[in-house]
């Protein structure tokens, strides 16, 4: 489905309170002897799925704005408000696990909702468990590998609701140069999802 998901506009900023995703808590707590406290964030823990075209050749990925990245890339020089991009991401396609269901079927509805491929449980293979925001958030994020093909293309994807989502289309020929730029935002589990990938394919890079 085309969506003009670059229409930001009307951004402001108030207090979060009562948030179904979030929970800021202070910790109180001694280590060796002495008395320390830490704010952290409770939060869902997520999951997340490196997608590859086995025909194309290429890794699928998400776009979507994402507020928090905007907030950072803004907040010390408001004259970059006007710059929509600079809160917009590649990533992963992802999904926070709020529903009680095992993981693999989780992922299977996250591929199918955000890129509109369906791949089968069966086929997902676990990378790792890793933990993002450790400094605030600690939450874990499970992350998985399918591939897919255009006989497995059951939609346009897109996500749900009022998600706003693009499907970029990354050549593997392109992926290292563009976990390197600086000039792209991606988060960590995307680069390190390529750096698994290229170690454990060898044999399918040109």
């Amino acid at each position: 489905m085309p969506v003009n998901s670059h229409a930001i506009s009307d951004v402001s900023y108030g207090k979060c309170e009562n948030s179904k995703y979030v929970k800021p808590k202070r910790m109180f707590y001694h280590q060796n002897g002495q008395k320390k406290i830490w704010d952290v964030v409770q939060c869902y823990e997520v999951v997340a799925v490196l997608v590859y075209h086995r025909v194309k050749k290429c890794f699928l990925l998400v776009k979507q704005f994402r507020p928090a990245v905007y907030h950072a890339s803004v907040r010390a020089d408001e004259s970059k408000q006007s710059n929509p991009e600079l809160g917009f991401t590649h990533e992963l396609v992802a999904g926070l696990i709020d529903k009680e269901k095992p993981l693999k079927t989780i992922a299977v509805e996250e591929v199918e909702e955000e890129i509109g491929y369906k791949v089968s449980e069966d086929s997902l293979e676990k990378i790792v468990v890793y933990y993002a925001g450790v400094g605030i958030l600690g939450n874990s994020c499970h992350l998985f590998y399918a591939e897919v093909d255009d006989t497995m293309k059951v939609s346009d994807g897109g996500g749900i609701d009022t998600e706003c989502i693009e499907i970029v289309e990354l050549p593997v020929s392109r992926a290292k140069e563009f976990a390197l730029s600086d000039k792209i935002a991606a988060p960590a589990a995307l680069l390190f999802a390529f750096y698994w990938w290229f170690d454990k394919f060898k044999d399918r890079i040109d």
